[in-house]
């Protein structure tokens, strides 16, 4: 059984709207597994979903 491969990424402390946009909207919500602090865990399989979905708010990964 393969493993999966995991990305870390970190939100801007200073950036409400962005925090607010990835833990209400389902469309990124969907791809990120855990959210503490201001860190995200993404599977690495995930990713580019994760930055399409980012990009139509204007967002890049």
């Amino acid at each position: 059984m393969p493993k999966d491969h995991y990305i870390l990424l970190t939100l801007p402390k200073d950036n409400i709207e962005l925090q607010r946009l990835v833990l209400g909207n389902p469309s990124i919500r969907r791809y990120v597994l855990k959210v503490e602090g201001y860190k995200l865990l993404v599977k690495q399989n995930d990713l580019d979903n994760l930055s399409k979905a980012m990009k139509k708010f204007g967002y890049l990964i």
